[in-house]
């Protein structure tokens, strides 16, 4: 009979009612509280942001807030323009904010990274990303993104010989291959945007010195 009687207090009690007409809250559900949980796990994706490439990789990362389960995956492929199938790349990785500079800090999210490796120099691609949550917030982009290429001077650049100066030399010479400046002192006293100094084996002991003249973007000084 104990035995029962505990069964049915535990019925009433459950049920919201118990002895005197008094009321018993019943237990929050997760049933109850969808919505914080659900806009905190689902994704809120930010714009993807390319790295400065190299000759043979291209770099990117994405921020995303949100995610607070850490359920969200970001998928790469790419291609060459006009090509029909796609290269799969492996994924983006999630990053750990304890372990990312100030400037890479997402508040209240992530930042996925990654990059593309292998490519061929100076040739452009189709950067696919695809963010996927089941949480909600999933997200497609895609970039144009350019590796670099090898630095190559303008045409038309004027040729200048520089020879070490010899011990008692006082710079002088016109920059002619028969007629070479005479130390980089000289050399650099004469230079203008345009020119591309040849510097010839040798021992240029001349202590320190400051670069002081400078090209252009379309006519450097190399």
């Amino acid at each position: 009979m104990r035995n029962w009687s505990l069964l049915v207090f535990a019925a009433v009690t459950l049920t919201g009612v118990a002895c005197g007409g008094t009321t018993v809250p019943r237990a929050e559900s997760a049933a109850d509280r969808p919505a914080v949980a659900s806009r905190d796990n689902a994704s809120q994706p930010g714009e993807p942001v390319a790295e400065p490439a190299t000759f043979h990789s291209l770099g990117v990362r994405w921020p995303v807030r949100g995610d607070a389960n850490s359920t969200a995956v970001i998928g790469m492929r790419f291609r060459r323009p006009g090509e029909t199938a796609w290269r799969e790349a492996l994924p983006l990785f999630r990053t750990d904010p304890e372990s990312v500079s100030d400037d890479n800090k997402v508040a209240g999210g992530w930042l996925f990274a990654g990059s593309i490796v292998d490519l061929a120099p100076d040739t452009e691609y189709e950067v696919a990303l695809a963010l996927t949550d089941p949480d909600g917030g999933s997200a497609q982009r895609t970039l144009r993104m350019r590796t670099r290429a090898e630095p190559r001077e303008p045409a038309g650049m004027r040729v200048r010989h520089v020879v070490p100066a010899k011990p008692g030399d006082r710079g002088g010479g016109t920059g002619t291959a028969s007629d070479p400046f005479r130390g980089l002192r000289s050399a650099q006293a004469a230079a203008t945007p345009g020119d591309l100094f040849l510097v010839h084996a040798g021992v240029y002991g001349e202590g320190t010195w400051t670069i002081d003249r400078h090209g252009t973007a379309e006519r450097p000084i190399i």
